[in-house]
């Protein structure tokens, strides 16, 4: 069984959490994989439905398609995933049109989260967020976090979209290295996204772009290994690493 729910906001992220929640109540065990933690091998090991001991799961993958090898995962084995009797939940920013009609193609039930609904605090998403971290600027990054917070972001939501750009920022100062000139479409990002990497990347240098990705990439993993508070580590890692 396959969900697809897609948007950048906290909707989605609470849509594809009532699914995952869902199927708990099922009995079902939640396991859950980022773009940076995807393992392929690991993730088609819950295709085969229960384990030896009896358990079912439900297999979250959170912006695997935003990978190097993420189209070429979903393209071959969505077919998979829909048809196992493990519950599958992608949960993406955005998807093309070639990824949605992948999905579409296995029969996978898809949500597109259209609008960002304003919330007392005004819209707010999360990018908002990465655009004060990217000035490097403590004050206004602490205060949108809590606003999000308040708002009912997730932990997990804010830190995927800090990570996304930890890794777009990776990417430009790996072009930069390698002699060219960085431009939008030899690294597969959309101008407006490229405009604003460009601008960030005068901030911070790629030895600081690696440490912090590190970091922060630790602390969700130590939150979900339950090490932790994901919201508590996340605002510890704003205000230490600015």
């Amino acid at each position: 069984m396959l969900h697809v729910v897609v948007g950048e906001n906290a909707e989605r992220a609470s849509a594809a959490k009532k699914i995952i929640d869902g199927e708990i109540k099922k009995g079902k065990q939640a396991v859950s994989f980022s773009d940076s933690s995807f393992k392929k091998e690991t993730v088609l090991s819950y295709v085969g439905g229960a384990d030896m001991f009896g358990a079912s799961y439900v297999v979250h993958l959170s912006r695997v398609g935003e990978r190097a090898d993420g189209l070429d995962f979903f393209s071959q084995d969505a077919d998979v995933l829909a048809k196992s009797q493990t519950t599958f939940v992608v949960e993406e920013n955005e998807i093309t049109k070639e990824f949605k009609e992948i999905f579409q193609n296995v029969g996978a039930s898809i949500v597109e989260i259209k609008s960002v609904k304003a919330n007392f605090f005004g819209t707010l998403t999360p990018f908002q967020l990465v655009d004060a971290y990217n000035t490097r600027d403590k004050k206004t990054s602490w205060m949108l976090f809590n606003k999000l917070m308040s708002a009912g972001a997730s932990a997990e939501e804010i830190a995927g979209a800090m990570i996304w750009n930890f890794k777009n920022l990776a990417l430009y100062f790996s072009a930069q290295q390698s002699g060219g000139r960085p431009t939008a479409d030899a690294l597969g990002m959309k101008p407006f996204v490229f405009s604003k990497v460009a601008s960030a990347s005068k901030h911070f240098s790629d030895k600081e772009v690696a440490e912090k990705s590190f970091e922060l990439s630790s602390a969700l993993h130590r939150s979900h290994r339950g090490q932790g508070d994901g919201a508590t580590l996340l605002e510890l890692f704003i205000l230490k690493s600015l």
